[in-house]
């Protein structure tokens, strides 16, 4: 995905053979997500001398957001916000989150942007939800955490669960 972070004043037109200014328009279009079309209604700049229809990066960043958020929906993925709420509720940076539950910082940096986490670490991440699962998870990675990473992320874990009323085995 591209990282503009914004529409550009004016775009490119090859049929003209100028920078142009455009109006966006909605239209229905597919994505191709993991192999499965995903019909999306999408933004698309058009240019406002001939017509034809410009490539903006911003706006086909929204729109594949837009189709991974209908396909993850569809398929019951955890989507990025769930993800950070999850990591937040625990305080938790994404780097303790990460390795608690024994995955890279930047697959967590990447799924928390909008990328598209596989099913079986969809389920781990949403397992976390649940301090006595995250914590099984931060015990089986024991070996893997510096003793005082790990003391602090368990510490941290036993009081989400304590300050949300769940009861968390020693």
């Amino acid at each position: 995905m591209a990282k503009t972070t914004q529409a550009a004043n004016k775009l490119y037109c090859e049929q003209c053979d100028a920078l142009v200014e455009y109006e966006i328009i909605t239209k229905n279009e597919l994505y191709d997500i993991r192999g499965e079309k995903t019909e999306i209604e999408s933004k698309v700049a058009k240019c406002s001398i001939c017509g034809n229809e410009l490539f903006d990066p911003y706006l086909e960043n929204e729109n594949l957001k837009k189709a991974y958020r209908k396909y993850a929906q569809k398929h019951s993925l955890v989507l990025p916000e769930d993800i950070k709420r999850i990591r937040e509720n625990y305080g938790l940076s994404q780097a303790e989150f990460a390795q608690a539950l024994g995955i890279g910082k930047a697959t967590i940096e990447r799924y928390e942007s909008g990328a598209l986490p596989t099913e079986s670490l969809s389920t781990l991440i949403k397992s976390a939800e649940s301090p006595e699962s995250f914590l099984k998870y931060l015990r089986m990675h024991k070996d893997k955490i510096k003793a005082d990473d790990y003391t602090y992320i368990e510490e941290r874990i036993k009081k989400s669960a304590k300050s949300r009323g769940v009861f968390s085995k020693p």
